[in-house]
């Protein structure tokens, strides 16, 4: 697999499959597949073309992405594409021609001999190009070009239910449209982040397709947890979205390496293996232990119970005295671990929301709570899988 920051020029016949693919959730998986299929049946190359930065970068408008961009790059490698593409997003960019995008950009550089979007993908200046336009650009283009369209997926926020996508009805990533079930809502990046903003971490989750995570090194704290007999990692979090505070069951990934990566910063075209040690989901051993702990080359995979939240309960002064501002934090008491960790670079994968973030009269009581939240986390990790491989 190759990643590009720039756009190449591919001799190759490539299916292409365009999206932003913030979260990489369970529409994107439904329109990727179908790029998949058509890769197969054309023998093309799966090239997956994306933007970065994200366009919220570079025009202003408030929007705390899902995933960081090592993430994103980890979750789409899973697809196996040949190539990823991700064009420098610019105001230059942003003004493009849709023809012009079209000719030189999918047809000449990039080879595109079958091109996969959502129903409501718009494209080039003032988002003038539209599914209906991309279909008549790719009818009546010399080559053959094949345009698959994937429709609206829904999800019943009661019973998770997927509708629609490849399946037909209605479907994809966008709005909610009244030619929709009412009860349904689109499986989309920005119904997942108000999900996680509303404290609804089940239906995020069922949108996403697999557990909402959180990444970055593990850095020193306080020494508190230990006073409590529960010592926690202290998570230096690199998401920009954090979900609402509280107490939450969940798995935590500890990578053998401080620091893993994808590629050098600003490679173009870097080889990924397929078994790279990423900062990703853990390519963890299909069995786990008593103790609910997986391993592999790479990784570690704990069960645990994850705080996110200001420590209302825990009383704290700045150097003048003062009662100081108290910032958010995310920490993680890992279940039958012990050992020093720090530095190491790790992945907490939120399964179950347990409790809301509360003020106890005294240390002594949080710690009484403490015990019965990890009691709590462990039953209900019971019944939960781990996070994918």
């Amino acid at each position: 697999m190759k990643v590009y920051y720039d756009i190449p020029n591919l001799n190759e016949p490539t299916s292409i499959v365009i999206g932003n693919f913030d979260g990489v959730h369970e529409a994107h998986d439904q329109l990727i597949s179908m790029g998949q299929i058509a890769a197969k049946e054309g023998e093309l190359k799966l090239l997956i073309l994306s933007l970065y930065p994200h366009p919220s970068k570079v025009i202003p408008y408030e929007s705390k992405l899902l995933s960081t961009h090592q993430q994103q790059v980890e979750l789409l490698r899973k697809y196996n594409p040949s190539y990823i593409v991700f064009m420098p997003f610019s105001r230059e960019l942003q003004n493009i021609e849709p023809q012009n995008f079209f000719d030189n950009i999918l047809i000449r550089k990039l080879n595109a001999k079958n091109i996969s979007v959502g129903y409501n993908y718009t494209f080039g200046k003032n988002r003038l190009g539209t599914v209906e336009k991309l279909r008549v650009m790719c009818q009546t283009t010399p080559q053959t070009v094949n345009l698959s369209v994937l429709e609206r997926v829904q999800i019943n926020p009661e019973t998770f239910v997927l509708s629609g996508g490849a399946g037909g009805g209605y479907g994809a990533d966008g709005a909610d449209g009244a030619d929709g079930d009412a009860e349904c809502i689109s499986v989309s990046s920005t119904h997942i982040r108000q999900a996680l903003m509303a404290g609804n971490l089940s239906l995020a989750n069922a949108m996403l397709g697999r557990y909402y995570t959180l990444a970055g090194k593990i850095v020193h704290g306080d020494g508190i947890g230990s006073k409590s007999l529960y010592p926690t990692i202290n998570l230096d979090c690199e998401n920009e979205l954090l979900p609402n505070d509280g107490i939450y069951a969940g798995y935590a990934t500890v990578f053998r390496s401080i620091e893993p990566t994808i590629m050098d910063d600003g490679a173009d075209g870097a080889d990924v293996a397929g078994g790279a040690d990423v900062a990703g989901v853990a390519d963890v051993a299909d069995g786990a232990d008593g103790a609910g702990t997986r391993t592999d080359n790479h990784a570690s995979t704990y069960r645990c119970a994850i705080y996110i939240g200001k420590r209302p309960s825990i009383p704290r002064t700045s150097h003048h005295g003062a009662p100081a501002t108290l910032d958010q934090r995310v920490e993680a008491y890992l279940l039958n671990f012990s050992g020093d960790i720090h530095g190491r670079y790790v992945i907490l994968h939120l399964a179950k929301h347990i409790r809301n973030d509360i003020k106890f009269p005294s240390f002594e009581q949080l710690k009484v709570q403490i015990t019965k939240d990890i009691s709590a986390v462990q039953e209900t990790l019971s019944s939960l899988p781990h996070p994918s491989p």
